[in-house]
């Protein structure tokens, strides 16, 4: 698969613009780039992470409740940041600002629960083409069992790639993505 770009973009779907447009930019630091209106009632808002992309949508009409993704976190890696600073938007997602390099995080990670690994180690190696990296620190528990990360191979040392991390729920709570290994 040919991607666009080298990094990954993010998305999220908010009502609460009026709040979420603060946290992004100041509490976690993304710098704002431009508003990109998609159709009547929707705006995007764009933010750059180090050449990735968050987009915060805005909704004027209610969004739908939906069952919860697989998305469990995301991770946004700031030079301003010297150890990893947990927190929610005002959305409820999980965030975290990290200092770049952080498990391998340079622009924005995903952290994700899968039902099954080995179709996602699948997709991303050989539909999407990104490298399968060891994991440092990996903690084994009853209602996870692996993490990985995937990442482009960086063109040069000061070129680097967002990563995806990725890890599958234990086979008894299938049915939901719900637990995600922790760190």
């Amino acid at each position: 698969m040919e991607l666009a770009k080298q990094q990954v973009d993010i998305g999220l779907f908010t009502n609460d613009l009026d709040r979420m447009l603060p946290f992004w930019q100041n509490e976690v630091g993304l710098r704002f780039d431009h508003v990109l209106p998609l159709r009547r009632g929707q705006k995007q808002y764009r933010h750059d992470a180090a050449g990735s992309v968050v987009k915060i949508n805005h909704h004027i009409e209610p969004i739908p409740s939906a069952p919860p993704s697989g998305y469990r976190e995301l991770i946004v890696a700031q030079t301003s940041r010297s150890a990893r600073l947990t927190m929610a938007d005002p959305d409820g997602n999980a965030v975290s600002v990290v200092p770049p390099g952080y498990h391998g995080v340079w622009q924005i990670g995903i952290r994700m629960s899968v039902r099954d690994l080995e179709a996602h180690r699948h997709f991303y190696a050989d539909i999407v083409g990104l490298q399968e990296q060891a994991y440092p620190s990996v903690r084994r528990s009853a209602r996870a069992t692996r993490l990985y990360s995937w990442s482009k191979n960086p063109v040069s040392s000061s070129t680097r790639a967002s990563t995806v991390r990725v890890g599958v729920t234990s086979p008894f709570r299938s049915s939901r993505w719900t637990r995600f290994m922790p760190e």
